[in-house]
Parts: structure tokens; sequence; C-alpha cells
């Protein structure tokens, strides 16, 4: 199965350049595509050819605003070439412990027939959660939905970790067919919009134990990465320690 990963970044050229790279040997079937979203003048450093740069700047503010619709447009017209089966969408911090890191999503994905499968998917409604608790009474995003709806009602409303989540193809042409999208908070705006479009998504922690050490926070020091390695994990997620960051390259590499 064919697979393209998208990494989500804001950081120095330096940095994206490692990262990069270090996916590719992981992985070496997947096209690794960069997403940027730091600062245009540092666009043009980045020593990767297949990035594009982000113009949306809700993705330089606060997090409970911020729309990854951008990013899912800009994939697929990047990748439209090519014949992927599934793509992977995760932020620079969300780190692979191993070698083909997404050959069991791609097994889960295909062997289940999935079309979304996403860190804590859940219906949200009824629940205390705070972004169905902004978007329950949105007018214009129930109009939205009903314009599109295959589940005879708008009420449903869905979230996920934003973090580490994989469509399939057909899934997410069908998004980047939508004519105008709505700049809804990207956690609850893709797993409700695959969701009233007909598509079956799920929990990957209900099915795997690939995302046992993906959490929302804290972030995970140096050791506690090496550590995680050591045990046989196959992600984690948040590694902010930049500065260590070639030193886990290399002990995953060699692990």
């Amino acid at each position: 199965m064919k697979t393209v990963h998208t990494v989500i970044s804001h950081l120095d050229p330096a940095t994206v350049s490692g990262f990069l790279p270090f996916l590719g040997k992981l992985s070496p079937e997947t096209r690794i595509l960069c997403a940027y979203g730091g600062k245009r003048e540092y666009f043009e450093g980045i020593a990767w050819p297949d990035k594009f740069f982000l113009e949306d700047d809700s993705l330089r503010g606060p997090v409970r605003n911020q729309s990854y619709n951008e990013i899912l447009l800009k994939t697929c017209s990047t990748a439209s070439g090519q014949e992927a089966d599934f793509f992977y969408f995760s932020e620079y911090d969300h780190f692979p412990l191993r070698r083909n890191y997404l050959g069991e999503l791609c097994d889960l994905m295909a062997s289940q027939e999935f079309d979304l499968l996403g860190h804590s998917f859940f219906q949200a409604n009824h629940t205390n959660w705070i972004h169905y608790l902004r978007y329950r009474d949105d007018m214009e995003f129930k109009r939205f939905l009903g314009g599109m709806t295959r589940r005879g009602t708008v009420e449903p409303l869905y979230g996920m970790l934003g973090n580490g989540f994989m469509i399939s193809r057909r899934a997410l042409e069908a998004f980047c067919a939508i004519p105008v999208h709505l700049q809804v908070y990207t956690e609850v705006y893709i797993p409700t919009v695959i969701h009233h479009l007909g598509f079956k998504a799920g929990k990957i922690d209900a099915l795997t134990r690939l995302y046992e050490a993906v959490r929302y926070e804290p972030a995970y020091s140096y050791e506690e990465v090496i550590q995680l390695l050591r045990t046989g994990k196959s992600f984690c997620h948040p590694v902010k320690c930049v500065d260590r960051y070639a030193e886990i390259y290399k002990a995953v590499l060699e692990s």
C-alpha cells in the first residue's frame, strides 16, 4: 500500500531539514511532505523538495482556533499525481520509534475498511468537551453539515486529537471536493465532516497499542523517549527537546 505522510512544522530550517530525512529512512516507501507554517523567509532554507507553505494564519495563533483545511487541501493537490492509498498527518513533535511505522495503521485501515483513524476519536454529543460546547449551537456549522450529510441528521459532532491521524484517499478527495470550507477548529471539523460525508471513522487506541505513548501533554524528555524506544513503543508525542532530536534519530535508526 502506498502512503503519503504530511509533517506539520514551524521550526527553523535546520531542524525541519533533519527530521524529514529521518522519516524517509524509517519508511523509504512513504512520500514525506512538509507543511510549513513558520516564517516565510525560512521556507526556502528547508532542504527537502516536497514542501508547501501554509498561508492560513490560524496555524500561527491560539491552538483552539487552528484549522487544518489548507494542510489537507494542499496535500491532496501536491500528491494528486501519486496513487496513494492512505495519507498520514502529524506534527513535528510526533516521533515514530520504529521502521515501517505506518504499516500497521495501513493494515487496520484496509482490513476493517476505515476511512479515518484518529487518536481518541469519539462522538462528543452530550459531553462537556469544551470544543463540543463551542459548536453545538453553531447554526452556520449546522447548515454547512446539512448540505452534505448522509446521516439523516446534522446533530452528531465528533472529536479526535488533531495529531497523528490517517485518512483514506477517497475520504481525503471527498473532503477536498467541498467547494467552500468553514474555519472550525480542526479537532472537531475533520472527524465531523468525514463522518457526515458517509465515511467510516474509528479510534486508533481502541484497535491497537501503537499510540499508548501518544498524549496531549506533558512533553516527553529525551531520557523518556529513549526509554520508550527500549521498551518497544511505536510512537511518542509530544517531544519538544529539539536540541536532542539528532540523538533521537540516531538511537531510533540504530535500534
